[in-house]
């Protein structure tokens, strides 16, 4: 007897008429999807999922698709999970950032949840290990910065990586009465230590503290987490985290090195958490606005439809809508993945 849980999603269970909807609502827990020139007929997709203690094994199988991630939807499901992925067959292209990359079966790519990303892929199988951020705190050296990192096949814990993923589905077919927790410990030493090894590999000559060492990643996650404990005060920004850090301006700014630095940051963490507010039953915008540190609710709306692409008062009133067709959804689908993935 099999001791691994798994959940089968198959579009072939669906009305020929809905098989693509069906899909799309399934995988929804993760991507936004669209598919470029597929008919309902023509189209395949299946997702078998084994729920592995902390972690998750997901492989799909699916019809030439475009998958994104956008910043509405990683405020709505806040999903902070690694997903680490190859292919079997097929390949992907990333669509978003300064450079298209592809990634094919000779390769493993790392995708962060909390990160927005598109891409496009062909017909395709791929091999998804799904790791909560949590879990491998105190694993990596940096618990970010790993988003889009592709670890190829020519580098020897890469290509151990990669064979790691091929057969661990086929594995568990012959795992019998062992509990598949006992895969988790191995699994995430495995990709923690192919993740710290090409940070290492990156690092510049004698480079004592940059995005890529201990140092520098952990003082970035103290002061992550101290944006996240005053959100809510509308006087935090630069000067008040020199203060709590006794950090310099430019030290700061090397910290948090996108466009605009951290005051970008917080600007975008105020409206992630914003977003979440705004779908618990009862809220209303302007308090929700100066709750998470907007001292104007026209300036909270502007901003929040610029990054969003609907309105504040859109999100409060299609929130209820759109769990209920969720619901009825799920309610016609056996797959529990979706389920397994929220929970983990």
């Amino acid at each position: 007897m099999n001791s691994v849980e798994t959940s089968i999603f198959s579009s072939k269970n669906f009305p020929e008429s809905e098989r693509i909807d069906a899909f799309h609502d399934s995988i929804s827990v993760v991507y936004d999807t669209s598919n470029p020139a597929v008919s309902n007929k023509e189209f395949k997709g299946e997702i078998t999922s084994h729920l592995l203690g902390e972690i998750l094994l997901v492989e799909t199988e699916s019809s030439e698709q475009n998958f994104s991630r956008s910043a509405r939807k990683i405020a709505h499901d806040c999903l902070d999970h690694y997903m680490v992925q190859t292919f079997v067959y097929g390949e992907t292209q990333r669509l978003d950032g300064d450079s298209k990359t592809s990634v094919n079966n000779q390769a493993v790519i790392v995708y962060d949840a909390s990160e927005p990303w598109e891409a496009r892929t062909k017909t395709f199988s791929n091999i998804t290990l799904v790791i909560p951020r949590r879990v491998l705190a105190g694993k990596l050296e940096n618990d970010y910065g790993h988003h889009g990192k592709v670890i190829e096949n020519s580098d020897p814990l890469g290509k151990l990586l990669h064979e790691y993923l091929h057969v661990l589905p086929k594995s568990l077919q012959d795992f019998g009465e062992c509990n598949p927790r006992e895969l988790v410990a191995p699994s995430l030493d495995l990709v923690a230590t192919v993740l710290n090894q090409r940070d290492r590999n990156v690092k510049n000559g004698g480079q004592t503290e940059g995005p890529q060492s201990a140092s520098f990643s952990s003082r970035t996650l103290l002061i992550r987490r101290f944006i996240d404990q005053h959100i809510h005060d509308s006087e935090l920004g630069v000067e008040s985290i020199q203060r709590a850090f006794e950090l310099s301006r430019a030290h700061l700014y090397r910290l948090f090195p996108s466009k605009d630095g951290i005051a970008r940051y917080i600007r975008e963490r105020r409206l992630d958490l914003a977003y979440r507010a705004l779908q618990v039953p009862g809220a209303r915008v302007g308090q929700v606005a100066f709750a998470h540190g907007f001292r104007s609710e026209s300036t909270f709306r502007r901003l929040f439809k610029a990054t969003f692409g609907v309105t504040a008062s859109e999100v409060i009133r299609s929130d209820g809508a759109h769990n209920a067709h969720q619901s009825e959804m799920h309610s016609q689908s056996t797959a529990v993945w979706e389920e397994w993935i929220r929970k983990l």
